[in-house]
């Protein structure tokens, strides 16, 4: 069966049901990229995603700039499964993840960016922006100096990595049950059975 094939299973159809992520990982980048712009002051052009598939040219030596990228994802191990009667029905995978986003500063100032996202994630009213995303901050590791050696010049680099947590829903195509066959039986009809107790 052809991955298209499945995304039009349901339960009424049998088979694998895969779910719908409630939103993209762009998504998740560019919240990302919105805060981390707005509490170093760098512009979003040089607040990049690592590992892109087309890297761009890095800036020079004396610019700032910051590379970020998720490094790891922890889910719970208990989530709840809740049914949605709305339209034809489908149930909600509701659980939360632990996201680990490592963020390499480059450039001159690289500490005291490192330090200004730092500190500027625990006022409250700065984190209003990931709340609005059902993002919370959890913690902020050590800054680590990580600087390179090009030819005779070094580049200073600080890598930090930011602990969130976030909300996750995902839909799966569980449709409402609108009617199903059922036998009644009478006490007459039910099977008899016999207990033996060891003596």
């Amino acid at each position: 069966m052809t991955n298209d094939a499945l995304l039009l299973n349901t339960s009424a159809t049998g088979g694998l049901v895969p779910p719908t992520p409630a939103t993209d990982d762009a998504v998740l980048d560019r919240v990302f990229q919105t805060v981390i712009s707005g509490l170093t002051g760098l512009p979003g052009s040089l607040v990049r995603q690592a590992w892109q598939q087309t890297p761009p040219i890095p800036p020079p030596p004396t610019v700032d700039w910051v590379s970020l990228g998720i490094v790891r994802v922890a889910a719970d191990a208990h989530p709840a499964v809740m049914h949605d009667p709305a339209g034809q029905g489908h149930d909600v995978v509701w659980r939360h993840e632990v996201l680990d986003l490592l963020c390499r500063f480059h450039g001159p100032h690289a500490p005291s960016l490192a330090r200004c996202l730092r500190d500027g994630l625990v006022v409250a009213q700065n984190r209003e922006t990931l709340a609005a995303s059902g993002i919370v901050v959890v913690s902020a590791s050590e800054a680590t100096a990580a600087h390179v050696q090009e030819e005779r010049l070094w580049l200073r680099r600080m890598d930090m990595t930011l602990t969130f947590r976030r909300e996750v829903r995902v839909r799966c195509p569980i449709l409402n049950l609108l009617s199903a066959p059922i036998t009644v039986l009478d006490g007459d009809s039910l099977p008899s059975l016999e207990i033996h107790h060891d003596a």
